[in-house]
């Protein structure tokens, strides 16, 4: 609670500060002038005081009263151009910018500022004040930028001292892995094969060829290998203390593993292509393991079942189906670790596919749907953050310089084609001029569409007649050229003259 209001005593300060700052310049500009208006200098204190009052909590609306500092060039100042307006913008500006999260309320603000000023104003006057509300948007653009970068900086410390608090973790997630890794390999491996002892050993249990001293031993190998079986389930559960990620099981292909399950008696039929498809490594080693855990379950739950194993393969999917039958005898039921399917599930997960366990009339079915093109999912994730926060500033920072040059290089041309407009559409050639008399009626005039926008100061005409500029040149550039005064009184022409 301290801190919070330290913090808030922090701003204000720097608020009182700013705001004192702003008039003395407003102050100190308008006691040195000799004639200025009477307004100027309340205005001023009133537009420095609103915005920055109102930067605290609603930085777009400071933004908005801090570009009406522009309008004070819409009147007539007698020539002068007053500076405080441009720095009362450009504080505003940069302050409003490092606060503000609606860039777009803000600069819809200034827009309608800048729209105000055409309305009021002429061309020549809004062009100027349109220029000066470049002093607004460029400080507010950089505001914007510092405040990203400021962002990005804390974004760093806080990926740092997550990435600290991680490191703590390795050396427990290392072991834990490793646990795992072996209790997945024993289960892989080891499992696999005690469970083709077994059966082998049941074999020769009942094979009526065999001696009756071969069948007790048999007997006794095929209770010691259940026996062994169940004893590894236990450790596997003891040393499965987490999620862990199975290691890439040997590099046997699927052909071999059904033809070593055939040679210990199980009936497997493969409905496939021995040799798969070209696959990802990751893919091909899934499938084996899909294949293995079934014929393993098949072997352990359903003694004397058929099994049957197909394949499907399309452009970007590999489906393995493994089925067995009802089991033909009781099957030795011991306690189970509960992973090989579930620890299987996850792993064909990680690589974006799916599988599916379940009892189908008599028999079981697992079925397994692997993806040939995604790259797998659920890994740990790196300073993601951070790489996007500094692009979004990239292509801010490039906006905030590219903006502005374009929307003064649009303007100026724009002001441009008006001007070269209005000075091609206003000449009045010499010869029309020199062959219109005194006297003569406005309708037999050949006179041009339009007038000079800007003609120069002459005396003002007598009351009821009414004059009328156009150039003398059609240099379009020619600031201050000659211009024709045509002045009428009851339509008709009463004098002409060349101004300068």
């Amino acid at each position: 609670m301290r801190g919070r209001c330290t913090e808030r005593a922090r701003r204000y300060a720097a608020d009182a500060v700013v705001l004192a700052a702003l008039l003395a310049v407003v102050g100190t500009e308008s006691a040195a002038l000799t004639h200025r208006t009477w307004w100027e200098l309340p205005a001023g204190v009133l537009v420095c005081v609103l915005a920055v009052v109102t930067g605290q909590g609603w930085p777009a609306v400071s933004l908005v009263v801090g570009g009406t500092a522009s309008l004070v060039y819409l009147p007539d100042l007698a020539g002068r151009f007053p500076a405080w307006p441009v720095v009362v913008m450009a504080v505003i500006g940069y302050r409003a910018g490092r606060r503000d999260t609606g860039a777009a309320v803000g600069l819809t603000g200034v827009a309608a500022v800048a729209g105000v000023g055409l309305v009021i104003g002429g061309l020549w006057s809004w062009l100027t004040m349109a220029l000066t509300l470049l002093a607004l948007v460029v400080p507010y653009l950089a505001g914007r930028y510092h405040a990203q970068d400021a962002a990005i900086a804390e974004l760093g410390w806080r990926r740092a001292a997550e990435l600290e608090q991680q490191q703590l973790l390795v050396a427990e997630q290392a072991r834990l892995r490793e646990r795992a890794r072996i209790a997945a390999d024993m289960h892989d491996s080891l499992g696999h094969e005690l469970s083709l002892v077994a059966l082998r050993a049941a074999v020769l249990q009942i094979a009526p060829d065999v001696p009756a001293h071969h069948q007790d031993a048999a007997g006794e190998l095929r209770a010691g290998a259940a026996a062994a079986t169940e004893r590894l389930r236990e450790i596997i559960g003891v040393l499965r203390g987490g999620d862990p990620v199975p290691p890439a099981s040997r590099d046997e292909p699927i052909a071999e593993l059904v033809a070593r399950t055939v040679a210990s008696g199980v009936t497997v039929s493969l409905d496939a292509d021995p040799v798969l498809p070209p696959v990802p490594v990751a893919v091909d080693r899934a499938a084996y393991r899909v294949v293995q855990e079934a014929l393993t379950n098949a072997v352990r739950h359903a003694p004397g079942a058929a099994v049957h194993v197909d394949f499907a393969r399309t452009a970007d999917t590999l489906t393995v189906r493994v089925v067995n039958g009802a089991a033909r005898r009781a099957p030795d039921h011991g306690a189970s670790g509960g992973t090989g399917l579930a620890g299987l599930r996850e792993r064909v997960r990680r690589l974006g596919g799916d599988l599916r366990a379940a009892p189908t009339g008599r028999g079981f079915e697992v079925v397994a749907r692997l993806p040939c093109t995604q790259t797998p999912d659920g890994l740990p994730g790196g300073a993601g953050g951070l790489p996007a926060a500094r692009r979004r500033v990239r292509r801010r920072l490039v906006a905030a310089l590219v903006l502005p040059a374009v929307l003064g290089l649009a303007l100026a041309v724009t002001a441009q084609a008006h001007q070269v407009h209005a000075a091609l559409t206003s000449v009045l050639t010499p010869g029309d001029a020199a062959a219109m008399r005194i006297g003569q009626s406005r309708h037999e005039l050949s006179l041009p569409a339009r007038q000079h926008p800007d003609p120069p100061d002459a005396p003002p005409p007598p009351d009821h007649v009414r004059c009328e500029y156009y150039a003398a040149t059609h240099d379009p550039f020619a600031a201050h050229g000659p211009v024709h005064r045509l002045c009428f009184q009851d339509g008709r022409l009463v004098s002409k003259e060349i101004l300068r």
